[in-house]
């Protein structure tokens, strides 16, 4: 297809007839810009086609709550930022509430995080807490999780500072990311000595950032995106207890190959919503 620039981006796509693989067509994902705004947007189809949007899920969500990393600098196109992997492996709701200089684990932001109902609250925004000393972020984390636990007892997944990729030639800014982790890891063990439950940790050691996966001196690449989304799913993985094998048997997917049956995830959202006004 054709893809045309200028003030109003137009995509044009070829080759896909419905007939090409059956005749109740295909399921497309749109992913908006995370740093641009949409002030209109058209959809066109050929004629006698039709196009139906597919309704939220019921599902909880994912919420994700972060900084820039999470919003997406500096990803190629906006469904190679990590939370938008990370959904997609998953097949759950995402929620990305990733903010750009601003992810500081504010009360007020809480506030209204705490006003979700998610399936699990992942806090990755240490990066944007650089100026705080080790005894602030360890106070920060900490009540962070005190106030989501206070509302809610979805598990808390606390992610560490993935580095930066000068640390080794900047000591500075290697002891920023020491002492940031150092902060958010005593959190995490004076929560747990204190008998708060469901509570996870993931580690730089397990995130694995690569030298050459990042753009500048902090925010991913596409290839540290997708490290920084493979690591979180195993993570995530484990504590929601939805394994996934390594064979291709073993590994969930979305299909669509019984199309004269029925449109099986709209029957999931179907008994969803029996189970919510009709408890088993």
């Amino acid at each position: 297809g054709g893809y045309p620039s200028g003030d109003t981006l137009q995509y044009h796509y070829t080759n896909i007839g419905k007939d090409l693989y059956h005749d109740r067509g295909y399921e497309f994902r749109l992913c908006l810009p995370p740093y641009n705004t949409i002030k209109w947007l058209e959809i066109g189809v050929p004629e006698n086609d039709e196009l139906t949007f597919i309704p939220v899920s019921p599902e909880k969500p994912i919420l994700l709550y972060g900084t820039s990393i999470a919003q997406g600098a500096c990803a190629s196109r906006p469904g190679m930022t990590w939370g938008m992997i990370l959904q997609r492996s998953l097949g759950y709701p995402l929620i990305n509430l990733g903010f750009s200089g601003n992810g500081r684990l504010e009360k007020e932001v809480l506030d209204f995080i705490c006003e979700i109902d998610a399936r699990l609250y992942i806090l990755d925004c240490l990066p944007n807490l650089t100026p705080k000393s080790k005894d602030e972020i360890t106070q920060l984390v900490s009540d962070a999780v005190k106030q989501i636990r206070a509302t809610h007892s979805s598990p808390i997944l606390l992610v560490e500072h993935a580095g930066y990729s000068n640390a080794l030639a900047d000591d500075t800014k290697l002891q920023d990311y020491i002492r940031m982790n150092e902060g958010a890891k005593k959190a995490f063990e004076e929560l747990q000595a204190q008998g708060i439950k469901d509570i996870y940790y993931l580690t730089r050691e397990e995130l694995g950032p690569h030298p050459d996966a990042w753009v500048d001196y902090v925010h991913p690449s596409d290839w540290g995106m997708e490290t920084q989304a493979n690591a979180v799913e195993r993570k995530v993985r484990e504590i929601l207890r939805i394994p996934e094998g390594d064979l291709s048997t073993t590994k969930p997917v979305t299909q669509r190959r019984e199309p004269n049956n029925y449109e099986w995830q709209k029957r999931h959202r179907d008994i969803l919503s029996l189970n919510q006004s009709n408890p088993p």
